[in-house]
């Protein structure tokens, strides 16, 4: 007997205009973890844990000018670490886990983009970090 089940669904709406665009989405599933440190009576056994996940993520742009566009987004989710264990009562609780604002210039040869971007989950190893990004792209000229 084979049985299917869904690991994930998400659900989205966008809005577009000429100045200004939103994007929604929600998003909701499951996760199979491997844990391959797992030691019982003396040999390594493979086991999977299997943690639930949740989130929303919001976009927006705002067009300032025909080549200057201005961007924010934030994504809220539970937050879990599934090596260590700590998948407790309070993750079923939707915090921030990132956060990044960003411009963008544009015209016909290049494209200029500077963001900033907070991350901030807390999970083993992997405590909360702010990234700057400055991206260069060159355009084909015909």
């Amino acid at each position: 007997n084979a049985t299917k089940t869904i690991d994930r669904f998400e659900s989205g709406i966008t809005y577009v205009s000429n100045k200004y665009s939103f994007d929604a989405m929600v998003f909701k599933g499951k996760q199979c973890f491997y844990d391959p440190f797992k030691i019982n009576d003396s040999a390594v056994t493979e086991t999977i844990a299997e943690k639930k996940y949740k989130g929303m993520y919001l976009n927006a742009n705002y067009k300032a000018t025909d080549n200057t566009s201005l961007s924010y987004s934030i994504v809220f989710g539970n937050n879990h670490d599934p090596i260590h264990g700590d998948f407790d009562n309070r993750s079923n609780k939707l915090k921030l886990l990132s956060h990044a604002v960003g411009a963008t210039f544009e015209n016909e040869c290049t494209k200029l983009t500077l963001k900033k971007e907070r991350n901030n989950r807390r999970t083993g190893d992997l405590k909360p970090e702010t990234c700057f990004k400055f991206v260069v792209q060159l355009k084909k000229l015909n």
